[in-house]
């Protein structure tokens, strides 16, 4: 027989010779005005709706009970206005500590070049157009970011995270 071709996970149960994972939460930031017209934001900024701070307050409480269940763990946060806003309004309805926000650009929101502000509907039309009607057009513009670069900064900076004491 030939061996096989591909590698072979040896699977072993869960100890204490394994290093044991962080974990992490992640949050979305609370709905906005975009998000609610269909506007493709990328790295440009609308304000939260009344619904989106409800969304961050609930997370709020949410994050609190995580904290005295588990401890007080790192907050980060992209450095865009919404979720910055966000953010803040998680620790004031959570009760936590605002000055543990650490801002990361490797987090932000992909470009989306030309299409920031466009609808969905604006998008599709224009891809139509730029693609001779072909459905099968571009999936971003020319100048926007693909979503391989956003996963890169964020796998790249994931490493550099610390646990804040």
């Amino acid at each position: 027989r030939q061996p096989a071709r591909h590698a072979r996970i040896r699977r072993r149960p869960l100890g204490h010779d394994f290093m044991p994972h962080p974990e992490i939460f992640l949050v979305r930031h609370g709905e906005t005005v975009w998000n609610r017209s269909g506007h493709y934001q990328g790295q440009l900024d609308a304000p939260l709706t009344e619904n989106g701070q409800k969304q961050a307050r609930a997370i709020g409480r949410l994050t609190r009970q995580i904290f005295n269940e588990r401890g007080v763990m790192p907050f980060y946060c992209s450095p865009l206005g919404r979720c910055r806003q966000t953010a803040a309004l998680i620790c004031e309805s959570g009760k936590i500590d605002g000055t543990r926000i650490v801002t990361d650009a490797r987090i932000q929101e992909l470009h989306c070049g030309l299409w920031q502000t466009w609808t969905r509907d604006e998008v599709l039309e224009r891809r139509l157009l730029d693609d001779g009607g072909s459905r099968r057009g571009r999936t971003r513009p020319r100048d926007g970011q693909r979503g391989e670069q956003q996963r890169g900064r964020v796998v790249y900076g994931a490493p550099r995270l610390q646990r804040i004491e």
